[in-house]
């Protein structure tokens, strides 16, 4: 397991100059992402925001990963709150590996936001047949149905992402494309019958993909190898999961030690 902590960094009575400066970068990434003002959520200070998933989240805490590029964008929406971002990611996982270090890797750290990212692998080592593809679709939902419950239990908001592709020829109807399109819709079902949010990945990479691979291809325009993220593929990953983030997320209460309340933070109105 590799896990990866950004914390946004808070300065103390900024200048003027300071606050252009952010104002700018703010505006910048609003313009990047086709954020508003109007529609962003608070995030409070000491949120603590973890993407849980598998090798492609464990790619994310890369460079120019997903998860470091929304770490980046999130410090300059909200430069004045400190907001921890944080990874947790397996290569192989699959939803059932994700239940099964739930405690140790997610709740034991306290997050107020978690994102799962989760379903390719559960694709990909489906048997044959479509009595296996069936049962496979309901572990899933159950798996993340599971996770949501506990998750939730804690006071965190979830938010789920629909898997996104096996291959980036999304055009052929392949039986591992019905079944990514059959697992994104049970990832939505949850998400709808659960409350919670959702990043519909699988919508954004094939809607992408059917102008920008005309051709066929089955990698090379999102992804290196048909499945991870080249630097194409984690711009519009955080791009997306950025949007969802920013403009669904309910505020939990953020953990906190001592007797005395919750510090109360100003909303996200209070940025602009």
């Amino acid at each position: 397991m590799f896990c990866v902590a950004l914390t946004a960094a808070l300065a103390c009575s900024p200048s003027d100059e300071e606050i252009d400066i952010r104002d700018m970068q703010r505006q910048a990434v609003q313009r990047e992402y086709g954020i508003s003002s109007s529609e962003m959520v608070e995030m409070r200070d000491g949120s603590r925001v973890l993407f849980f998933g598998d090798s492609i989240t464990l790619g994310g805490v890369s460079d120019e990963g997903y998860v470091t590029l929304v770490a980046r964008a999130l410090r300059a929406l909200y430069p004045d709150r400190d907001i921890e971002v944080m990874a947790s990611g397996v290569e192989g996982d699959k939803v059932t590996d994700l239940l099964l270090r739930l405690q140790d890797d997610v709740l034991s750290r306290q997050p107020t936001h978690v994102v799962i990212y989760v379903g390719v692998n559960d694709v990909g080592s489906l048997g044959p047949g479509e009595a296996a593809l069936a049962r496979g679709e309901r572990t899933y939902a159950a798996g993340l149905e599971d996770l949501v419950v506990r998750i939730k239990e804690t006071g965190a908001w979830v938010m789920l992402c629909t898997p996104g592709v096996i291959d980036e020829d999304v055009a052929v109807q392949s039986r591992t494309n019905r079944a990514l399109e059959r697992y994104a819709e049970a990832a939505r079902q949850v998400a709808a019958e659960q409350d919670t949010g959702l990043c519909d990945l699988r919508r954004e990479f094939t809607e992408h993909l059917a102008i920008r691979n005309a051709g066929g291809e089955r990698r090379g325009i999102l992804t290196v190898d048909g499945l991870h993220l080249n630097s194409a593929g984690n711009r519009l990953v955080a791009g997306t999961m950025l949007r969802a983030l920013v403009t669904m997320a309910t505020p939990p209460p953020v953990p906190h030690s001592g007797s005395g309340p919750p510090p109360v933070s100003p909303s996200a109105d209070d940025n602009s």
